[in-house]
């Protein structure tokens, strides 16, 4: 039951298996295993509910609540709205500085057409 959760619970946040492993920091092979049968969970337990910020009871479930997988997803799409921010602020940065720069340059140049 564990590893068909853990199976959903991957699948609604849009992740590889491998994605997943490095986000647990195990290979690839090992969470496959896990997420097969062939390989015990209990040791990663802390791990895998902190990183669906799940409680473990939530594994034990016939059906994951729908709104929970919903959330998982939202939260996702949430995070890659951060990030491309981030990464658009990084840049609005950098072009700001560009222009700064730029208009140094403009005044130096004035400065010596003067002379």
């Amino acid at each position: 039951m564990i590893n068909y959760q853990l199976k959903k619970l991957r699948i609604a946040k849009n992740l590889s298996q491998e994605q997943l492993a490095d986000e647990l920091n195990i290979s690839q092979s090992t969470y496959s295993r896990i997420e097969n049968g062939n390989q015990n969970w209990a040791k990663y337990l802390n791990e895998i509910c902190d990183f669906f910020n799940i409680e473990p009871s939530i594994l034990f479930v016939k059906e994951l609540p729908l709104n929970n997988s919903k959330k998982i997803q939202t939260n996702r799409e949430i995070d890659n709205s951060k990030n491309q921010i981030d990464e658009k602020e990084k840049i609005i940065n950098i072009l700001e500085k560009q222009v700064e720069l730029l208009e140094e340059k403009i005044q130096i140049h004035k400065i010596h057409n003067e002379n």
